[in-house]
């Protein structure tokens, strides 16, 4: 029983990965898995194409499998539109909060909370509060809250709201509004916001505005 429901779930990865166009080596490296064991290391060997497949594919895969199989991808160390603490965790959707050491990507218009050691790469116009010392990659136009020690660095069009000590690298065209910091290094076209030029190194073509706290 095992066994086949295994087989089952990987025919329906190997027609998203057919459907897809994925790389050859992938979808032989796929085809040859016998067990459990063998699609964890699938993932963790072709996840950066897993994303990009999957974004391409507008997540249809993970919307028609995941609720039938959730048992089996959390064993493999993967959730899609939940919370967890460990593994890895795509969202595209809702309002969710993360802690421990768990890795979140997040796409369209959702909102995380990320506690404790979590790493996140945000996509789209996803909304990201972050917190303790979490990491976060912000790209297109998404946006973020900086609290505690957290680190964030900017791309795309993407804002970022500084609080308290947290560390921002801000390039491309992002915008960096900012309250309260250990450190802010601004490059490309990124432009920053605050109330004082203490620890904010600008670069480039960057840009550095001085405002009074309460404009911020």
């Amino acid at each position: 029983m095992e066994q086949q429901r295994f087989e089952q779930l990987k025919g329906l990865m190997l027609n998203a990965a057919k459907r897809t166009l994925t790389c050859k080596d992938g979808y032989k490296a796929l085809f040859d898995t016998k067990n459990w064991g063998d699609v964890l290391a699938w993932f963790n060997k072709y996840w950066s194409d897993v994303l990009l497949l999957s974004k391409k594919d507008e997540f249809k895969f993970w919307v028609e499998v995941y609720p039938m199989y959730k048992e089996d991808f959390n064993r493999c160390g993967i959730w899609f539109n939940e919370s967890t603490d460990s593994g890895k965790a795509i969202v595209t959707e809702g309002t969710h909060e993360f802690r421990g050491n768990a890795t979140v990507w997040t796409y369209n218009r959702c909102k995380v909370e990320l506690h404790e050691n979590v790493r996140c790469t945000a996509s789209n116009q996803s909304f990201v509060d972050c917190y303790d010392y979490t990491q976060v990659m912000l790209l297109d136009m998404s946006e973020c809250h900086a609290y505690v020690r957290s680190k964030v660095n900017a791309g795309g069009e993407s804002v970022v709201d500084a609080y308290d000590a947290c560390t921002i690298t801000a390039g491309d065209r992002s915008t960096v509004i900012a309250h309260s910091w250990n450190q802010i290094t601004a490059v490309g076209e990124a432009e920053v916001f605050a109330p004082s030029k203490y620890k904010i190194k600008i670069l480039g073509q960057a840009k550095l505005t001085l405002k009074k706290p309460e404009e911020l």
